[in-house]
């Protein structure tokens, strides 16, 4: 029987049978989608706990990043790139504009819509935030060397962008995972 860390590909012997070292029953390693949902739920949780002392969520941190790249789109455009829904995204734009993060402003061009504007405050917490989400990028990924980062990168992105999945987060939740409990 192979042990943890073993040239044998590094099974380890549970009480209920034959385990990876990462936990996932060795008849189910062989399956992407398990360990992508399996990696992806211990990311996440790792990420949320990583943006908790920052006062932020994911969904934030995302919106940040898209105000940086497209300051001053609308509450609905900004939604519609994200996968927010309306209700969501008007709450998260609160959220934000409550911690001076960002700010809404009157559309010059239609005075019942609203463009959202990265703040000097919110440039900052993006930085904080982006170095968090690298801590976690790098513990996830530690035991890959950087030509291994880069393949799956590559990999993901392909996934991403193929259109042939409904769009990105849980199915009736607004675009990204829910809180660790």
């Amino acid at each position: 029987m192979a042990t943890a860390g073993s040239a044998e590909g590094g099974a380890a012997e549970g009480s209920t049978g034959v385990r990876t070292a990462g936990g996932v029953p060795a008849h189910l390693a062989d399956k992407p989608v398990l360990l992508m949902s399996k990696l992806g739920f211990a990311s996440m949780q790792l990420f949320h706990e990583a943006l908790e002392p920052l006062g932020l969520h994911p969904r934030h941190l995302a919106l940040l990043n898209l105000l940086d790249a497209e300051d001053g789109r609308s509450q609905q455009a900004l939604g519609e790139v994200l996968h927010i829904d309306p209700s969501t995204m008007v709450a998260v734009i609160d959220d934000l504009e409550r911690e001076g993060l960002a700010e809404r402003r009157r559309n010059p061009d239609d005075r019942r819509a609203y463009t959202v504007h990265l703040t000097a405050q919110g440039r900052s917490q993006l930085t904080r935030g982006r170095r968090a989400a690298k801590k976690v990028e790098d513990q996830v990924l530690a035991p890959l060397d950087p030509a291994e980062r880069g393949r799956l990168l590559e990999l993901l992105r392909r996934l991403a962008l193929a259109g042939h999945l409904p769009r990105f987060g849980p199915p009736g939740r607004s675009g990204d995972c829910a809180p660790p409990r």
